[in-house]
């Protein structure tokens, strides 16, 4: 099966929302210019402060990251009565990455599917007779961009940042019953393949976030959507 990816506009996209809001984040925060060593003008220091030398602020051009996430995926109907599962089930999962002068990211992860099995089998165990379930397992590889809606709180961070990724996605599931060696198995071809996926942070402290995320998958995948709450923390170097 040919499968075309849907996304051919999702640079655009990107180009078109989140490019404008980096320029109006940029204008928005006046201190900070668009170098590695950023240097604060005089005018927008505070009063009696305007002959002192000037003090630097660095980024960090690479800052790594973690998260874990909780959600709910979508199957669509045709993949679910194929592989004879339920259409939609939670997910849990593990993640990192690493933010590259604070607007760009790259990130990896793996997690798990929890679906009902609609076409169970039953073998007798030395723990009585078990039925099989299906929890396919996730991995992706994503990278995209990030940028601040332009006002700040009063610790000076912006506390909102909208983003966009785009990803692949790789699944393994087998239909069995756990804690089994000798119980029968059914290895089951899941396609994953390519998503889009906006998404929303608050920065609730300096380096922990909390989030909401949408992902959602080319046609010829047997994913139809993801809704993801994730929560996570950056990786500070020492002052």
């Amino acid at each position: 099966m040919t499968c075309k990816k849907p996304f051919i506009m999702s640079l655009a996209v990107v180009m078109f929302i989140v490019f404008p809001a980096l320029v109006t984040a940029s204008a928005a925060d006046k201190p900070i210019r668009p170098a590695f060593s950023l240097v604060g003008r005089a005018e927008n220091r505070p009063a009696g402060q305007e002959n002192r030398p000037y003090q630097e602020e660095k980024i960090s051009p690479l800052k790594p990251f973690v998260l874990m996430d909780l959600g709910i995926a979508s199957l669509k109907d045709a993949s679910a009565s194929s592989l004879r599962t339920s259409s939609s089930g939670f997910t849990f999962g593990l993640g990192g990455g690493i933010v590259i002068f604070k607007f760009f990211d790259i990130g990896v992860g793996f997690g798990i599917v929890f679906l009902k099995d609609k076409d169970p089998f039953t073998n007798l165990t030395t723990g009585g007779e078990k039925s099989s379930s299906v929890a396919p397992v996730f991995y992706y590889l994503q990278a995209g961009v990030q940028v601040p809606i332009p006002f700040k709180n009063k610790r000076g961070l912006f506390p909102l940042w909208i983003g966009a990724h785009e990803g692949v996605m790789g699944v393994s599931a087998t239909r069995e019953i756990g804690n089994c060696v000798d119980c029968d198995k059914e290895k089951l071809s899941f396609i994953g393949r390519t998503y889009f996926q906006p998404e929303i942070k608050i920065q609730v402290a300096r380096d922990v976030f909390v989030g909401a995320a949408y992902s959602i998958f080319c046609r010829c995948s047997d994913f139809k959507n993801k809704i993801t709450l994730f929560f996570g923390g950056n990786f500070s170097q020492a002052n």
